[in-house]
């Protein structure tokens, strides 16, 4: 008589709704970690590109999201909280108005690209907050 041993995963008693939460999670940190690595290699030519007069509020930027894209990625690693989830959702929500604010009243005068940019990327953050808003719910 053989005796199979079963590997158990972390996430074998998170139900299918956290798990859902669990990947939005990893794929926000999948995102935020290369654009905020981007920020930091690239600020002077996406400056540039955006009609920004510095590029230092970009690498700024780029070095605050390194570690926080990290932490996402880490807290992804099992089930997460419908509460953070909330949280993070807000924080995602947030971000996405304020990127939206700042493209549609060009309050920084860039340029029609960067605004263009700023939009496309609050209407994605956007998403991602709605559906960790839906998980967090539904969990």
């Amino acid at each position: 008589m053989s005796v199979q041993s079963a590997s158990v995963s972390p996430l074998s008693s998170a139900s299918p709704t956290r798990n859902l939460a669990q990947r939005l999670i990893r794929t926000d940190g999948i995102f935020t970690v290369p654009t905020a690595l981007a920020f930091v290699a690239f600020a002077p030519r996406i400056a540039s590109l955006f009609g920004a007069g510095s590029a230092e509020p970009l690498a700024i930027l780029g070095i605050v999201f390194v570690p926080y894209g990290l932490w996402l990625l880490y807290v992804s690693r099992r089930a997460v909280a419908p509460r953070l989830t909330r949280i993070l959702a807000t924080a995602n929500a947030v971000w996405a108005v304020a990127t939206l604010d700042i493209a549609v009243s060009n309050v920084f005068g860039l340029s029609g690209v960067g605004r263009e940019i700023m939009a496309i990327q609050a209407v994605v953050v956007g998403l991602f907050a709605v559906a960790q808003f839906v998980a967090a719910r539904r969990a």
